[in-house]
C-alpha cells in the first residue's frame, strides 16, 4: 500500500477518535498533519469489501 493511503488511514482514524471523544457542543478544525518517514512501509492495511 502506498505510503499516502496509510497516511490518509491514519488521519480517519484519528479523526474519527476525536469526533466521538470531544463533546457536542464544542468544535475542533484539525490544523494539520506531520509524518516523519523512518524507513519504507512493507505491510498492507485489507479493507474488507461490504
Amino acid at each position: 500500500m502506498h505510503t499516502v493511503a496509510m497516511c490518509n488511514m491514519a488521519e480517519l482514524a484519528g479523526r474519527i477518535m476525536t469526533d466521538v471523544s470531544v463533546a457536542v457542543k464544542s468544535r475542533w478544525l484539525p490544523v494539520g498533519m506531520t509524518m516523519e518517514y523512518l524507513k519504507k512501509a512493507t505491510n498492507t492495511i485489507a479493507i474488507p469489501p461490504h
